[in-house]
């Protein structure tokens, strides 16, 4: 009698890395929507983490964070865009065998600089 082996695949713990990263330079108009998007692989699954100018980007009525732990693509959604949004948007994904980030930069579009002129006048003595 002759016994069967079936092979197995085993699935060996990775550190993560993107398969896709996100775009370096997104230009929104002030008021309108933006979407990030990101893919990366790793096992086991990561914790997402996403960033604006190094301050931790939390889910809010206007920013909306999605994982799609099945392939892994991710989405940082900003709606209602103002230009305190301006800035650079990092995606950190880490696990217990490393850490990826990727970097893109948002430009606000049509909002408004002021700028003034000041002018000192020095009473004569």
């Amino acid at each position: 009698m002759r016994s069967r082996c079936t092979p197995t695949a085993a699935v060996l713990d990775a550190a993560p890395e993107f398969v896709q990263r996100l775009r370096a330079y997104d230009e929104v108009d002030a008021g309108g929507t933006v979407t990030f998007v990101a893919q990366y692989r790793a096992t086991p699954t990561p914790t997402v983490k996403w960033f604006k100018d190094e301050e931790e980007v939390r889910a809010t009525e206007r920013h909306q964070l999605d994982d799609d732990q099945s392939d892994g693509i991710i989405r940082l959604t900003i709606r209602d865009v103002v230009e305190t949004d301006e800035g650079a948007y990092k995606c950190k994904v880490e696990n217990r065998e490393g850490v990826a980030s990727t970097t893109g930069y948002l430009s606000v579009a049509g909002t408004q600089h002021l700028y003034y002129t000041v002018i000192v006048y020095k009473p004569r003595a």
